[in-house]
């Protein structure tokens, strides 16, 4: 799986309702491969921000 894909399916288990710390703690072993994720408050930034795009669409297309 790819890191987009991964980070896809983070973003919709979270937008079903999963909490960042859920997220964080279940996926660990792959998570503390990502420089930008530290903490479960990092993961939380991340996880809402791409919701949000997800929202409102992509600003780029």
């Amino acid at each position: 799986m790819t890191e987009e894909s991964f980070l896809l399916q983070l973003v919709a288990e979270f937008t079903q309702g999963a909490t960042a710390d859920q997220l964080f703690h279940r996926y660990w072993p792959r998570i503390h491969t990502f420089e930008w994720v530290s903490n479960e408050n990092s993961l939380k930034l991340l996880l809402s921000e791409a919701k949000q795009i997800a929202e409102d669409g992509d600003p780029l297309a």
